[in-house]
């Protein structure tokens, strides 16, 4: 399947988005890209969002190009990324991100202490 179609149908086009397409395009070509990127195509790598648009009002009238821009992080279902499954039913693989907010806690209050802060205050000029 070319990325320029939904399902088997050809995606719309507007007239301010094809001068984008054209550049996409050009620089594939210009950096020897377009035989490994570019289409859903055997062999060729891909990174894949499918967007759960059901709760969107737009999904539901059918108007893709509309759900697509007015989606949100909680509408993206699955992410493929080279072939590999990164995110599935909404839930992101392959990360604990309990330990990665841990770590995110860590650097912060080394950060605070460097500069002094002390724990638990918040840094003046933040939330104000």
């Amino acid at each position: 399947m070319d990325v320029d179609r939904i399902g088997n149908r050809p995606a719309p086009r507007s007239p301010r988005c094809r001068p984008t397409y054209e550049h996409r395009v050009q620089r594939r070509a210009e950096h020897g890209l377009e035989h490994r990127i570019g289409s859903l195509t055997p062999g060729k790598q891909a990174d894949v969002i499918l967007l759960d648009v059901a709760r969107s009002p737009f999904g539901r009238l059918n108007n893709v190009p509309a759900a697509i821009t007015f989606s949100d992080v909680r509408d993206v279902d699955t992410v493929l990324v080279a072939g590999e499954i990164r995110k599935r039913h909404g839930r992101l693989l392959g990360h604990d991100l309990s330990a990665e907010r841990r770590r995110a806690e860590q650097s912060r209050d080394r950060l605070f202490a460097a500069a002094g802060v002390p724990v638990g205050a918040t840094p003046v000029g933040v939330g104000h």
